[in-house]
């Protein structure tokens, strides 16, 4: 994920841990929410970031929990001049390099899903690409064996 950040963060230690990484801060006035299923909560994004994955330019937003620990992080990549889908296959070519083959891969519709276990850095990372050429990335701690 990002070299210094951790899960169960708080907005601080996050921000302290992305010092000089091109990120900003955004207080919660107007923001987005995203509700969770297991458990279900609401997470409010505090904190967006820009960084290279592979070739490309992604926007991450930092999602924290209602106690304020980071738990999830959602990378899309930045507008391109490229055709539609191209940033989206180097960013599954740049996840398939940093962690080797998908430990899960399956279609649904219009969307594909691969999802990947990082047990060294308990993070599940799962990325959505649909036809239309949208993609996104989802990071997120691992809580148990069968967490995908």
């Amino acid at each position: 994920m990002w070299d210094g950040v951790r899960w169960n963060m708080s907005e601080a230690q996050v921000l302290a841990a992305l010092a000089g990484e091109g990120t900003r801060a955004e207080g919660w006035a107007g923001r987005r929410v995203k509700p969770t299923r297991r458990p279900a909560m609401t997470l409010k994004d505090r904190i967006a970031g820009e960084r290279w994955l592979g070739d490309a330019r992604v926007r991450a937003t930092f999602w924290f929990n209602p106690e304020g620990r980071l738990w999830s992080v959602t990378e899309e990549p930045l507008a391109t001049d490229g055709p539609a889908g191209e940033a989206c296959a180097q960013l599954e070519a740049a996840l398939a390099m940093r962690y080797g083959a998908s430990d899960l891969v399956t279609d649904k519709g219009e969307l594909r899903h691969l999802i990947w276990r990082d047990e060294a850095r308990r993070t599940r990372i799962h990325f959505r690409a649909a036809d239309s050429g949208d993609c996104t990335i989802d990071y997120r701690e691992l809580r148990g064996p069968l967490d995908r």
